[in-house]
């Protein structure tokens, strides 16, 4: 039997699915209206990525790709290369990889984020996306070594996946952010001195491999299992995650 598709459907902000509190001074409201997820963030006066994000997701500069329509207030935008713009109420901004942004003035601001549904287009130099993959890998492993959920989900799509190494042969296979968090609250749990030292990582485009040695204590001595991740980054964030393990 076919999956009715509903051809009209909506919700409002004002009653979101979920609202999130990722960093200082923002608040995010995420609805999904017919399957694609809506994000309507408001800002506090004095808000800046480099201060109150990047001590959650690392980096130097804003790796995501965003498509934002502003509200409300008013949000100043600096590129890497040093190009600035502001925006205010009834604008649209498309923002590539490489950026910080920072709240103007005494008001809020308020917008909504579509980087989810409009996607980076798909012309990007392949030396681009590669530094965008490698700071996105780098990124989410060391939200992994804080053992820093809140800071590894920032790091990953919404409908990220993630293949563990356990059980055997296949490992599981966790799809989306509600399970794959679950993942990681478990391990961290259960492996509360867990680290992942990084032996070589190399990237193309968007995919990038990592092998890596995975350290922790077992039965009361050091232990250590070798690896490979194989990593997707879709718009700097991690789309997949597939584990390999040797043994």
């Amino acid at each position: 039997m076919e999956e009715k598709v509903e051809k009209i459907t909506g919700k409002s902000f004002d009653t979101p699915d979920e609202t999130r509190r990722p960093f200082e001074k923002g608040k995010i409201d995420v609805i999904t209206v017919g399957g694609l997820p809506f994000y309507r963030e408001t800002l506090a006066p004095g808000w800046q990525w480099s201060r109150h994000v990047k001590p959650v997701v690392g980096g130097n500069s804003c790796q995501r790709f965003h498509v934002k329509i502003f509200l409300a207030g008013r949000q100043r935008v600096r590129m890497d290369d040093g190009t600035e713009m502001e925006f205010g109420p009834g604008d649209v901004a498309v923002m590539h990889p490489g950026h910080d942004a920072w709240v103007v003035g005494d008001e809020a601001n308020v917008l909504i984020e579509l980087a989810d549904i409009v996607k980076m287009p798909p012309d990007v130099p392949e030396e681009t996306l590669t530094k965008i993959t490698l700071e996105a890998v780098r990124r989410f492993n060391d939200a992994i070594n804080r053992h820093d959920v809140d800071a590894v989900m920032a790091a990953m799509t919404e409908d990220c996946v993630f293949e563990n190494t356990y059980p055997p042969p296949d490992g599981a296979r966790y799809e989306g952010q509600g399970a794959v968090r679950s993942v990681w609250e478990r391990f961290f749990a259960a492996n509360p001195d867990a680290h992942f030292e990084v032996e070589e990582m190399f990237a193309v485009a968007d995919r990038c491999v990592v092998r890596w040695i995975y350290r922790k204590t077992k039965e009361g001595r050091p232990w250590y299992l070798r690896g490979v991740d194989v990593f997707r980054v879709r718009d700097g964030k991690v789309a997949e995650k597939f584990s390999y393990v040797k043994g």
